[in-house]
């Protein structure tokens, strides 16, 4: 092939117009060594087109992962148990409560222990709503302290 014929087929191959066959003369001529030296800056390109031809796909064998499953698997189980066991709980704590109240109110509580047991902790759970909300009350002053010292 000469110099034009090569020209012309170049130029269809940078605009994506060249078929098949003019892919494959192009590919001869640079492969044949006998290149113009117009046409030496594209010989390198070629050459790599023709290398990443040849590499050849070899699979590889899977790697089976199920350790990290059987991991998945378990923390969702472990899961499920701590939040049903928190769920049991509650809801225990809550009748227990609820039944307390219903014997205080229903003035069933015969035993001198059992209703000292049961003041004492209606007491405490007093003190420590008085107490959260004392340290909630003391928290809001800080606030309120440095909005003053703003205003002077």
């Amino acid at each position: 092939m000469n110099k034009s014929d090569i020209d012309n087929i170049l130029d269809k191959y940078w605009e994506g117009e060249t078929s098949v066959a003019e892919e494959n003369i192009l590919k001869t001529y640079f492969a044949s060594g006998k290149i113009d030296e117009a046409h030496a800056p594209f010989a390198p390109m070629f050459g790599y087109l023709k290398a990443q031809a040849s590499i050849e796909y070899t699979p590889s064998v899977p790697v089976r992962r199920i350790f990290p499953k059987v991991w998945v698997s378990v923390a969702a189980v472990a899961t499920f148990v701590l939040a049903s066991l928190f769920m049991l709980k509650t809801y225990t704590d809550k009748h227990e409560n609820a039944n307390s109240i219903a014997q205080i109110s229903k003035g069933e509580i015969q035993d001198p222990e059992e209703a000292k047991k049961l003041t004492e902790d209606a007491l405490m759970l007093i003190a420590e709503k008085f107490n959260l909300s004392q340290d909630i009350v003391l928290e809001n002053m800080e606030h309120v302290d440095k909005a003053f010292i703003f205003k002077q």
